[in-house]
């Protein structure tokens, strides 16, 4: 066996065990900076909670290059589990139309001792076009209550 065979039959086993990596789990979510989550996925916070998006509750939100008299708003559900506690389930709800750059106008909402902030949801509507729930990806800030915003 010649070094160039050796050296693809290591690299393909490395790809391989990193390929049997749950595909719904990330790295440590660090307080306070953005990051996005896909629908049923599961992250874990730096304290060891994780958050889970579990579910589209509703969105109506008005399509791009509609008309509407209302902006309308989408709503998620998020799971939080700590250790064996079981999931505790919420939701947070976005507006139509926000700047996702800024932190006004976005999905607040307080849980445990965390502040949630939804500050997008994509896909954003189109018109006579519904996507499919599993397509949705969230990006959310997490903070712990307290802790000064930046």
């Amino acid at each position: 066996m010649n070094l160039f065979s050796s050296f693809s039959i290591k690299i393909s086993c490395i790809i391989f065990l990193f390929s049997c990596v749950p595909a719904d789990t990330r790295d440590e979510v660090v307080f306070g900076k953005h990051f996005r989550i896909e629908y049923d996925q599961v992250v874990r916070l730096e304290d060891g909670t994780e958050v889970t998006f579990l579910d589209l509750k509703r969105d109506t939100r008005c399509p791009e290059d509609a008309i509407c008299l209302y902006d309308g708003e989408a709503t998620i559900l998020i799971t939080l589990t700590r250790g064996d506690s079981l999931g505790d389930v919420f939701d947070i709800t976005i507006p139509g139309f926000v700047d996702r750059y800024s932190r006004e106008g976005h999905g607040i909402r307080e849980h445990w001792n965390y502040r949630f902030t939804l500050l997008q949801l994509d896909p954003y509507p189109l018109p006579d076009y519904s996507e499919p729930k599993q397509h949705y990806v969230a990006t959310i800030i997490v903070d712990t209550i307290g802790q000064e915003q930046e």
